[in-house]
C-alpha cells in the first residue's frame, strides 16, 4: 500500500460477499454511528470524509475498519444473495489489527510520494487544535511535516482564470530538507487559464 489508509470502496471490496454497489451508504452510516468522523483522541483517526468535485470520499484507518468488520459480522452490512460473512485476506486482517504505534512504524516503511505526503499533511492539519489565525500558524510551524527522517516544507499554489474572477486549479508541492521535491501536476492550458488561448468565447 502507498498510504496508511484505504478508500471505503477498496476496503469493502475485501469483505467476502459484500456487493460492489449499495454497500458504501450502509458502511458510511456505520462509521457515523461509531463516531468515526468526530476526530480521535489519539494520533490516528478512525476515518476521514474528504470533499471532492464529485461528492465526498471516505478514507478508512484501522480503528474505523474494525468497526466495519464488527458490523459486517453482525449483519449490518448488505451481502449478495446467498453469501455469508467470511474472513479478510491475511494482509488486510493484519492491517485492521494495527495499533497506533504499529501504524506509525508501518508508515515509516512506505516510500515517500506526493500521495503519501498529501495525506500525512492533511492528518497533521486535522490534529491542530486551533481553527485559524496566528495560533494555528504557530502550531503548524512547531509540528512540521516529516517522513522517514526528512522534514518537508509545504508550498501551496493556485491558478486564476484569465478573467481573475475564479480559481481554476490549486496544488501543493513538498520540498524536503534532503533536497527532494514532490510536486503536484499542473493543469493543462485551456481557454479559461491560458491567456494565449483566451478566444473570447463568452463567460467561463
Amino acid at each position: 500500500m502507498a498510504t496508511p489508509s484505504y478508500t471505503l470502496g477498496d476496503f469493502l471490496a475485501q469483505l467476502p460477499g459484500v456487493p460492489k454497489r449499495g454497500a458504501q451508504s450502509a458502511a458510511t452510516d456505520v462509521l457515523h454511528r461509531a463516531g468515526a468522523f468526530q476526530g480521535s483522541v489519539g494520533r490516528w483517526p478512525a476515518a476521514r470524509e474528504i470533499p471532492t468535485r464529485y461528492g465526498s470520499m471516505v478514507l478508512v484507518y484501522p480503528a474505523g475498519a474494525r468497526a466495519l468488520v464488527a458490523a459486517y459480522h453482525e449483519g449490518r452490512l448488505p451481502l449478495r444473495k446467498g453469501a455469508q460473512p467470511g474472513d479478510l485476506p491475511k494482509h488486510m486482517a493484519a492491517w485492521v489489527a494495527l495499533t497506533e504505534d504499529e501504524l506509525d512504524a508501518m508508515v515509516e516503511t512506505l516510500p515517500t510520494s506526493h500521495e503519501l505526503l498529501r495525506e500525512l499533511d492533511a492528518l497533521r492539519r486535522d490534529q491542530c487544535p486551533h481553527g485559524a489565525g496566528d495560533e494555528r500558524r504557530a502550531w503548524l510551524e512547531a509540528h512540521p511535516l516529516r517522513h522517514r527522517g526528512v522534514t518537508f516544507q509545504v508550498d501551496r499554489g493556485e491558478m486564476a482564470s484569465n478573467s481573475g474572477k475564479s480559481i481554476v486549479a490549486r496544488w501543493t508541492d513538498y520540498y524536503g530538507s534532503d533536497g527532494s521535491v514532490y510536486a503536484a501536476a499542473r493543469p493543462a492550458p485551456n481557454r479559461t487559464n491560458d491567456p494565449e488561448r483566451n478566444w473570447g468565447l463568452g463567460r467561463e
